[in-house]
């Protein structure tokens, strides 16, 4: 029997891809498509290629943008409802 849920929150709760893509280009200067980014998160992305940047630098420009997300409905709703039934963590 499920008791507790765990999502992810990037790409899960919050479609956070074109997010990512313009802070890789304005912390780095990177400019990736969603098909090129989306190589990194095969596997062990601290191995990865793009792994080995200064990400204290990269979630300064990052914190400000999820700050001022706003989520799908539908999301809300889905999470409202399995709140009523399950535990749930993100």
């Amino acid at each position: 029997m499920i008791k507790h849920i765990c999502f992810d929150f990037d790409g899960v709760i919050l479609d956070s891809l074109d997010i990512h893509l313009q802070t890789m280009h304005e912390a780095f200067g990177l400019e990736f498509t969603r098909e090129e980014f989306g190589v990194f998160l095969d596997g062990n992305f601290i191995d990865s290629t793009i792994g080995k940047l200064d990400w204290d630098k990269y979630h300064e420009h990052l914190a400000p943008k999820y700050a001022s997300q706003k989520f799908n409905s539908d999301v809300i709703d889905g999470l409202r409802s399995l709140f009523e039934q399950y535990q749930l963590s993100i």
